[in-house]
């Protein structure tokens, strides 16, 4: 499970997994990926999106076109401005499962 790691590399390329305690763990996820969440706190609250991705270790999920931060990239035809919109990730238990019925 170890990671090996050469001496005198830089943390930026092989960076230090964020510790989680596992008392907070979480066993069963009933969250996946492509399903329709509702955020229930932070800035995004009150609004509906879909799971991009899923972060086990670290309690988050990625929520498609919420929670956007500005990156700053060189110049691309991608990004013509120089500032690239990010999704960053919602902690589990600020976003809800909806049922599909019922949306």
């Amino acid at each position: 499970m170890h990671r090996f790691k050469a001496q005198g590399v830089s943390s930026r390329v092989f960076p230090k997994p964020q510790w989680m305690n596992p008392k907070e763990k979480i066993n069963h996820w009933n969250i996946v990926t492509g399903d329709k969440v509702a955020i229930i706190a932070g800035k995004d609250k009150d609004t509906i999106g879909e799971i991009k991705s899923v972060n086990r270790s670290n309690n988050t999920v990625i929520v498609e076109g919420k929670k956007l931060a500005k990156k700053h990239v060189p110049m691309q035809p991608g990004a013509p401005e120089g500032v690239m919109r990010k999704e960053l990730p919602i902690h589990y238990s600020n976003v809800m499962l909806l049922h599909p019925d019922t949306q």
